[in-house]
């Protein structure tokens, strides 16, 4: 198969000058809960940062399922299984006992988005959900080099570890990699989860302990520091006193000029498209939008909301099928996202107001700002005031805010303003060009991201493991 994102990356960073040519990249082993593919968000992020780095000094270990058979960005991919895990043969029981209760996005539109009842399934998921939440799978079913991940490591020798933490286990891993293999660490936030994973645990007063203690270790091995906005830099760097370093999401403006548009629906009805993950309870803000839009209807409107994720929630699922002016779509791949995007009258960026999820995603920015940015669409941004994507719009005045939950009334008048005011959609139309072009340009993203690696790699751990704390995680 084809990797069209890589083919298209390619292109992107031949524009790039900077001083690290491709022969001297080093080599990168990266550490993360997905795979790091054109079907994931945060995938093609990662692609995005890592375009042009040559595949053989890329290697990746990830512990979420692989979607399909959509190929890895990187040149040699290690999931994570019950061999890394403590009593792993038990945690894969339990995973067949309980599934995650999220259904392929395929499925959703081939079943008409049906689902029928099922408690027992329901109860197994709630259950599984707590045993994660909670911290007590990671507590229980602990990481650990196995042999074959031993050899995984030895094989590719990279010169540093790229990692996203996001969870105990991760952290573990990452610490004892380091430690073993004498290697230093760049860590990559995206979301402020050394803040608020596992708080609302049952055993929260403990758990909460080892995450501050064991995010602290991954920072003492770690040489790089990187966030994906100013905000959660600065806040970073003044709660760990640590170099945390911005680097945004980053694309290439001429692909989406190039892209034509690719209409959802016949002449006549509006479309109102949302493209990405629906995790964290983003389907809500989906749905409010939909019920929001069905009234318009009234008005003579048509207007119809189309969804492309990956997965769909069993929850989402049920209450998806009710909504007969919403249709779900599979995640497209990155080629296909600016066609897309440009295809729609309206694109909606929605997060969660539920407390506990924005305190998690507050100092954070959406991966898919930039891609309606390039797509010079007016975009609707649905979500609590204070959040790092909301207020992101509201610096540049890229989009149009609605940072009340539930306020149906407030919705349909900011979708009525973006289809009768021409002026003001132009108007947020234009700052998104500004604030991408400032921003999430791949020739000014990538040659920062290269440089932040390149002087991890260079900051005097060799075989001897010069400056490393001497003993690993048990």
């Amino acid at each position: 198969m084809e990797n069209h994102l890589r083919s298209e990356l390619s292109k992107a960073t031949s524009l790039c000058t900077n001083r690290f040519g491709a022969e001297n990249l080093p080599k990168v082993l990266r550490l993360g809960k997905t795979m790091v593919s054109e079907r994931d968000n945060q995938g093609i992020s990662l692609g995005v940062w890592f375009a042009g780095w040559p595949q053989e000094r890329i290697a990746h270990i990830y512990s979420s399922s692989k979607h399909g058979d959509v190929p890895s960005l990187a040149g040699r991919d290690y999931r994570m299984g019950h061999a890394e895990r403590r009593f792993g043969h038990l945690l894969q029981l339990t995973k067949h006992l309980a599934p995650d209760g999220w259904v392929p996005a395929a499925e959703v539109k081939s079943k008409g988005g049906s689902v029928r009842p099922n408690h027992l399934r329901d109860l197994k998921n709630w259950l599984r959900k707590q045993l994660i939440d909670s911290g007590l799978v990671d507590l229980i079913f602990s990481t650990r080099i196995s042999s074959k991940l031993d050899d995984f490591i030895r094989t590719f020798a990279p010169d540093l570890i790229h990692a996203q933490t996001t969870d105990l286990g991760l952290m573990a891993l990452a610490i004892n990699i380091s430690d073993r293999y004498k290697i230093p660490i760049c860590i990559h936030v995206l979301d402020d989860y050394p803040s608020v994973l596992y708080k609302n645990s049952f055993i929260s007063k403990w758990v909460r302990l080892l995450v501050e203690s064991r995010f602290d270790q991954v920072l003492e091995r770690s040489k790089a520091f990187i966030t994906p906005c100013d905000a959660m830099a600065l806040e970073y760097r003044a709660r760990y006193k640590k170099p945390f370093e911005p680097i945004f999401y980053g694309d290439n403006w001429e692909r989406h000029m190039r892209a034509e548009p690719i209409r959802a629906d016949e002449p006549g009805i509006v479309t109102i498209a949302y493209c990405g993950s629906l995790y964290l309870d983003r389907w809500r803000g989906i749905l409010e939008v939909a019920q929001a839009a069905k009234t318009l209807e009234a008005e003579g409107r048509g207007i119809r909301i189309h969804v492309y994720a990956p997965r769909v929630p069993m929850e989402a699922q049920r209450s998806f099928s009710r909504q007969d002016n919403l249709v779900v779509h599979d995640i497209p791949s990155h080629e296909e996202v600016p066609g897309i995007l440009k295809g729609a009258d309206i694109l909606l960026l929605t997060e969660s107001f539920d407390p506990t999820i924005a305190a998690f995603t507050r100092l954070s920015l959406s991966s898919k700002v930039h891609l309606m940015m390039a797509s010079e669409r007016p975009v609707l941004v649905h979500g609590p005031a204070g959040l790092g994507t909301t207020e992101y719009a509201r610096e540049w005045g890229w989009g149009a805010i609605v940072d009340s939950p539930a306020d149906g009334e407030r919705l349909r008048s900011t979708i009525r303003s973006l289809l009768d005011n021409p002026q003001e959609s132009q108007r947020l139309i234009d700052q998104g060009r500004r604030c991408f072009q400032h921003n999430h340009q791949t020739t000014t993203v990538i040659p920062r991201f290269r440089e932040i690696l390149c002087r991890c790699a260079n900051l005097g751990y060799g075989a001897e493991g010069k400056n490393l704390p001497s003993t690993a995680l048990k």
